[in-house]
């Protein structure tokens, strides 16, 4: 490992003094994951793109890009897909090779970025082993080292290994030592700001945002996409207008148990209430049933009636984007409740919060009885009419603080 580390040091060395382009209008964004499914940080790039600066994105090119994102100035370096063939050996073994592919890959990447960017923007998590090498590249070509935290590495390790596991307190040493080194910090909530302090890490709450993409559809355009879906296939021919909609995205991580969702379904249908509306779920994300293109997916939040949420939070500091989606739609959630949910979701006046299966269906009960008279969603989706947009948010929150570097 020594010798690979002083071959990578060796590398950056030459290409440091071959690289003397340096652009103050250029930034680099890296995403150790699929790029398509990092809104986050596809926003952050097309704010920047309005701002004039040219952009590379490295990251998984998976899913289909943002229409937006295709630009003369935005050029995406992608990451290669981890072979199957090396998929072999015990959990350590195989981590060990993966973070070894993914440094390669990484540093290969970073080489290849035409200009030095003033900042090089990088999501966390993961957080092995994008900022290690992230911070050797900013150091070693003088650009600022910026990191957006989004949750925590070591947070999410812990969900399947525990938090007394070697390679969990390894992430989180490597977490808050390279973030005590970071030129600038963002969070995501309040609560993860604090922690972050706690550990000596200095950082600014910016809050997800939605873009302006998402915004409540009128019926006429409800029921064109509706009849779009029909004619895909997508859905049944049914009578539409006597069913409320609603929807939950999924990537089904271990940080979600759509067991509740399955459970709190079951206890409404038994229900003996006829004054109850039929319950027609959209069910998107990393699943086999309903694919949504990116184009549909802010009509089909625009159409529906309520959002169902059960993110759970590895660390408890987070927030879900999806429900951000769901505001910028007037579209009222009822979220699973953990520590920090309040700084997004208010009980009561844009959405509902629940503990369980039996809590789920008795909040859909409230919000779904007599349902074309039923006043409680109407209000929840009033007081969501102004709801911040991501240009707004940005401009507040992050452009200054970027453009003083």
């Amino acid at each position: 490992m020594i010798l690979i580390f002083l071959a990578i040091l060796i590398i950056f060395l030459t290409w440091k003094f071959l690289k003397t382009n340096k652009n103050s209008k250029s930034a680099c964004i890296v995403v150790l994951g699929d790029i398509g499914r990092s809104p986050r940080m596809n926003y952050h790039c097309l704010s920047l793109h309005k701002l004039g600066y040219s952009i590379t994105i490295i990251g998984y090119k998976e899913s289909e890009l943002m229409n937006e994102l295709i630009s003369p100035r935005i050029r995406i370096l992608a990451l290669s897909p981890y072979p199957k063939w090396l998929q072999i050996g015990a959990d350590l073994v195989q981590y060990g090779i993966k973070t070894i592919f993914l440094s390669i890959d990484l540093i290969i990447r970073l080489i290849q970025i035409n200009h030095v960017p003033k900042f090089v923007l990088v999501q966390n998590p993961p957080s092995i082993p994008t900022l290690i090498f992230v911070y050797m590249y900013c150091r070693l070509f003088n650009s600022k080292f910026v990191i957006d935290w989004h949750n925590y590495g070591h947070t999410i390790l812990a969900l399947k290994n525990g938090n007394q596991n070697l390679l969990v307190k390894i992430c989180k040493k490597i977490e808050i030592f390279f973030g005590q080194r970071s030129d600038l910090n963002f969070c995501v909530t309040k609560a993860m700001c604090q922690d972050l302090g706690n550990h000596g890490i200095k950082a600014k709450v910016f809050y997800d945002k939605p873009h302006e993409c998402f915004r409540r559809v009128d019926k006429r355009q409800k029921d064109l996409f509706i009849e779009k879906l029909v004619e895909k296939k997508m859905v049944k021919k049914i009578n539409w207008d006597c069913c409320a909609y609603l929807v939950s995205s999924s990537s089904w991580t271990q940080d979600e148990d759509f067991q509740i969702l399955i459970e709190a379904l079951k206890i409404y249908d038994n229900c003996d209430n006829s004054k109850l509306a039929k319950i027609v779920l959209f069910l998107t994300g990393k699943v086999n049933f309903v694919w949504l293109d990116p184009g549909d997916y802010p009509l089909l939040l625009g159409s529906c009636d309520l959002g169902i949420c059960l993110h759970k939070s590895s660390s408890d500091l987070d927030l879900p984007m999806k429900v951000v989606d769901m505001f910028g739609a007037q579209l009222p959630v009822c979220a699973y409740s953990f520590s920090c949910i309040s700084e997004l979701v208010k009980e009561n006046e844009n959405g509902l919060l629940f503990k369980n299966a039996q809590e789920l269906s008795e909040k859909l009960k409230f919000l779904l009885a007599d349902f074309n008279t039923n006043s409680e969603l109407d209000k929840m989706r009033k007081n969501l009419e102004n709801y911040p947009h991501w240009d707004d948010e940005w401009k507040t929150k992050v452009e200054n603080e970027l453009e003083s570097f």
